[in-house]
């Protein structure tokens, strides 16, 4: 019975100590919270998700603002004419605070980890970011040095990185946004459409050679530019043409 009793002391007191760990390092904790109108990565100063409130520090713009926010904890946004924050909240994933070309490598996607990995990427003027095989395009409003100034030069290169990656890729449908794809760029959906006519057109003609119209069509490309008025898919096009007329 000592034994037991010993064994039972012992748990309840790793529960007991790892409670006060957690609530010791709640400060160096983070979560997604709505507040202000706008999804901010917060830190959490004091309380938990599981608590009626909590005392978060917004970082904006990943600067940490002093001032300290006390918040309802409420799983459901509510509207309130009071001075209360009330919130939505989101656990952070350690995902959400990497640089990734592609955002179906992120975890836990909501609108607050999205909106703020492309905001990061576009202060580094990385304005282009994959979400599968779609191509998110943020408008710069001004030009970014050396973005578009060698078509042929990013053709050779996509080329050799397919080859480093598998010998034969390139003698088969080649697929933009592909987890190991480093090339968010406009001129990598300009790429994939060009290759894939060419490459499609190359193999059937290697099998027997087409007769028919249709059989010639079956590498066919369609490129959808779509976004709000000014967002550049004009410009978007253009780059497009200028990729295709320098090969």
């Amino acid at each position: 019975m000592d034994g037991i009793s010993i064994s039972i002391d012992f748990i309840y007191n790793c529960i007991i100590n790892s409670i006060v760990e957690e609530k010791m390092n709640s400060s160096k904790k983070k979560i997604w919270a709505f507040v202000k109108n706008e999804w901010c990565l917060c830190n959490i100063i004091e309380g938990s998700p599981l608590d009626s409130e909590m005392i978060i520090q917004l970082i904006i713009n990943d600067c940490i603002v002093p001032e300290h926010i006390t918040i309802s904890t409420s799983m459901i946004k509510q509207n309130s004419n009071s001075n209360e924050e009330i919130a939505t909240l989101f656990p952070v994933d350690e995902t959400h605070l990497l640089d990734l070309n592609n955002l179906c490598l992120m975890n836990n996607l909501h609108n607050g980890p999205l909106i703020h990995m492309l905001r990061r990427r576009f202060k580094q003027d990385k304005i282009y970011t994959y979400t599968g095989n779609i191509l998110i395009a943020i408008n710069p409003y001004k030009k970014i040095v050396g973005l578009y100034d060698n078509p042929v030069a990013f053709y050779n290169r996509k080329m050799s990185y397919l080859k480093d990656i598998d010998e034969v890729n390139h003698l088969h449908r080649v697929d933009v946004g592909t987890i190991q794809d480093d090339f968010p760029h406009i001129f990598d959906i300009a790429f994939n459409a060009y290759s894939n006519i060419k490459n499609m057109l190359e193999v059937d003609m290697a099998e027997v050679s087409p007769t028919t119209e249709d059989e010639v069509s079956k590498g066919n490309q369609s490129i959808i530019i779509s976004g709000e008025s000014g967002s550049g898919k004009t410009e978007a096009g253009k780059l497009i043409l200028n990729f295709l007329l320098q090969l």
